[in-house]
């Protein structure tokens, strides 16, 4: 009966293995099962994170910030995040923004030859003068090798001004071997492009710049996001940041929860000074939340303390001092000692104030140990 069952199946699992390898969707999901990682809630691909679909628009909105180009996109996205029909979302996104349709980049000439690249940050600093934009000036830097740039607001176009910022940029890098400027003779070849690098980031700025201004950035917020995206996003060139460049680190893309272990603490009774009446009150540690932060409670109310708020607390262990003492010569005076306590200690009635009675050295098993130990604890 089974057997027949098996046989009149219309599928067997070895073809269903070789249609998981033919369908688009199902390798992917394999793939991921194979290489991913689910760690604190969080499923990676490899070391990409797996975003859910939730949250794929905000996403994509952070990858074209700035208005970066699709490429770009691509190139950013795939180091740091991943979910199905992430470039065609990306195609997608930066195919319909209207601002970038309107002021889209020019043809580049493909007539023009390129300066030779550098082996290393600082080498060749390209230099132009780009303005007025709505009526400021501005001094672009680029550094060949890590693609670094710099936009630098100038007062005025004078040599003095633009001396001043290029001196600002040099305290950064250090100065450079060589300066490509338009403005030198030097460099008027017509075998080499005139300061193309310059040129190309002070065509970038500008469309970028009137992009955003027509997200209604200001002008500053507008030359800083440049900055952060010019500087942040991998290049199609290198593959790498210009920051990684520059600096030898990534810019961060998403935002890491910050995660205090609590610690033991060395002591639990202290005492607090409340802001108040600037009054020294008892409290108890609770837990260790910083490098000097603390969770105390003080009046049955948790509060959170510095530790020059913080001072320890000696307790009152007065009359376990005097037990252990009446253990060693088997008497105790018990002048300062409630009845109560005394009787636990001495395992039978005693007499009040005044007397002296036989004391009995308790053990673990005895009914009275714990108050005996608990003792250190009364204040």
């Amino acid at each position: 009966m089974v057997v027949a069952l098996i046989e009149a199946a219309p599928l067997d699992m070895n073809e269903i293995r070789e249609a998981n390898k033919k369908d688009k969707l199902l390798k992917e999901v394999i793939s991921w099962l194979v290489s991913g990682v689910y760690q604190d809630g969080i499923l990676f691909k490899e070391a990409r994170i797996v975003v859910p679909q939730a949250l794929q628009s905000k996403v994509l909105n952070q990858l074209h910030h700035g208005h970066v180009g699709m490429v770009r996109m691509k190139l950013y996205a795939r180091g740091m995040v991943f979910w199905i029909g992430l470039s065609s979302d990306i195609e997608k996104t930066a195919g319909k923004c209207q601002t970038c349709l309107e002021y889209g980049q020019p043809n580049k000439n493909l007539n023009l030859h390129p300066w030779k690249p550098t082996n290393q940050v600082g080498k060749r600093l390209h230099i132009d003068i780009l303005g007025p934009l709505e009526g400021d000036m501005y001094l672009a830097a680029y550094d060949v090798h890590s693609k670094y740039p710099w936009i630098e607001k100038l007062g005025d176009t004078s040599s003095a001004c633009i001396k001043k910022k290029l001196e600002e940029i040099f305290l950064q890098i250090g100065a450079p071997e060589l300066i490509v400027s338009d403005n030198c003779a030097n460099f008027k070849s017509k075998e080499l492009m005139d300061n193309g690098s310059a040129e190309n980031l002070v065509r970038k700025f500008k469309t970028t710049f009137k992009r955003l201004r027509m997200d209604e950035e200001s002008k500053e917020s507008a030359v800083k996001i440049f900055l952060k995206v010019c500087r942040g996003v991998p290049s199609v060139v290198t593959g790498k940041a210009s920051l990684e460049l520059m600096c030898g680190r990534k810019q961060l893309f998403f935002k890491k929860s910050k995660e205090v272990k609590e610690e033991k603490v060395r002591f639990k009774n202290v005492m607090v000074k409340t802001k108040a009446d600037k009054k020294w009150k008892r409290g108890i540690i609770k837990s260790k939340v910083g490098v000097n932060l603390y969770k105390v409670m003080v009046e049955g109310k948790e509060q959170l303390k510095h530790a020059d708020q913080i001072r320890k607390r000696r307790l009152d262990t007065t009359p376990l001092k005097r037990i252990r003492r009446a253990v060693s010569h088997k008497t105790v005076q018990l002048n300062n000692l409630s009845d109560s306590v005394a009787k636990h200690y001495a395992g039978k009635p005693v007499a009040t104030s005044g007397q002296v009675t036989e004391v009995i050295e308790l053990k673990k098993e005895d009914p009275g140990y714990e108050t005996l130990r608990k003792t250190r604890y009364l204040c």
